[in-house]
């Protein structure tokens, strides 16, 4: 029998132990950061600001790469465990993707997030990195076409010089938009999944109030009114247990792709811009031309490919996502027939009483 050769080259991480340090408004949450490659294992101490300063970077230094997203920042209750364990499963999800894909793990920013000590990590925090330019020598009428421009106010509008990123960017802005919207309604209807969760523990508390006042007079209609309660008090915890896992399962990978979307709106509005300097640059017959459409050519490609293996993702992860839903909401289903016919079953046992 073969054994399974290691795939070589792959460096492994998780994101563990978050740490509240400081008290107030000052209050931030440190991870453990743990990665392992072929030589050794690293163990660094981040926060969010050294995640968003990681994803910064890499969208600096890659305009043509769709990004994975960080979690959104968080003004109130930051620190709260469920909100900083979300982080944490969202952070580690960030980092695995940025290490799977094969040029952002090349990235000397991700080598820097990743080795450095706390002092070293809070002076590249502090540095400012601009992306350079392409240089281009501007003679008199360039310049004063530029000079114009910038006075007037007045640019001519990007043409389009491939139709397929015409269409890119109409499916790109309609999914964003349907991801927001569904990620509005999930939230809606999780929340009152979990005021259900009061209703039923509410009600539960009534029915057994009841078969409390029942209990000297009608002994029979006090079991029923205490069954009651007992299903009741069993549908609270299990509507609890629905909204957490329907918030895992859908909640949490729309709320994703959202985010998501919104990368790959940017990658391709960093492609118009280069487009816009290419066709500006042909304008004023600048010197640059020839290199920025050799760039164009390859930032266009590297968008396509990156393009593709979103649809590619985003196709298993939904579907993964809607089966999930499924299988979870047909079990709890399931599980509250069960219970009620619990009841029916007591109730048909004295039907002649």
């Amino acid at each position: 029998m073969q054994t399974k050769k290691k795939k070589k080259g792959g460096v492994f991480c998780n994101v563990r132990d978050p740490e509240k340090v400081g008290d107030g408004m000052n209050a931030y949450v440190t991870y453990k950061v743990h990665t392992k490659d072929q030589e050794k294992p690293v163990v660094s101490v981040r926060r969010y600001s050294d995640f968003l300063w990681l994803h910064d970077r890499l969208a600096e230094e890659f305009i043509d790469v769709i990004i994975p997203p960080v979690p959104e920042k968080v003004i109130i209750n930051k620190t709260a465990q469920d909100i900083v364990e979300y982080r944490r499963r969202e952070l580690e999800k960030f980092l695995k993707r940025v290490l799977r894909h094969e040029r952002l793990n090349k990235s000397q920013y991700l080598k820097t997030f990743l080795n450095a000590n706390e002092t070293e990590m809070a002076a590249s925090r502090g540095v400012k990195h601009i992306r350079p330019k392409i240089e281009e020598e501007k003679s008199f009428f360039s310049s004063s076409l530029s000079f114009f421009s910038s006075v007037t106010g007045q640019s001519d509008p990007v043409k389009e010089i491939d139709l397929e990123f015409d269409e890119s960017k109409t499916y790109i802005n309609g999914l964003y938009t349907q991801f927001d919207v569904l990620e509005i309604k999930s939230t809606f209807d999780i929340s009152k999944t979990k005021e259900l969760v009061s209703t039923l523990a509410e009600f539960s508390h009534s029915a057994e109030l009841m078969s409390k006042c029942e209990s000297s007079q009608d002994a029979i209609l006090s079991g029923f009114w205490g069954k009651l309660s007992t299903i009741l008090k069993q549908m609270s915890d299990l509507h609890e247990t629905l909204s957490t896992n329907e918030t895992f399962t859908l909640g949490n990978t729309l709320k994703d792709y959202v985010r998501i979307t919104a990368q790959a709106k940017l990658t391709l509005e960093n492609r118009v811009e280069l487009l816009s300097q290419l066709q500006d640059a042909q304008k004023r017959n600048a010197n640059s031309v020839a290199a920025l459409d050799k760039e164009l050519k390859t930032v266009s490609a590297n968008v396509k490919e990156e393009l593709s293996s979103f649809k590619i993702k985003k196709s298993k992860d939904i579907r993964n996502a809607l089966r999930a839903l499924v299988v979870i909401n047909i079990e709890h289903q399931q599980k509250i027939v069960a219970l009620w016919k619990e009841l029916l079953s007591e109730l048909e046992e004295h039907a002649d009483i």
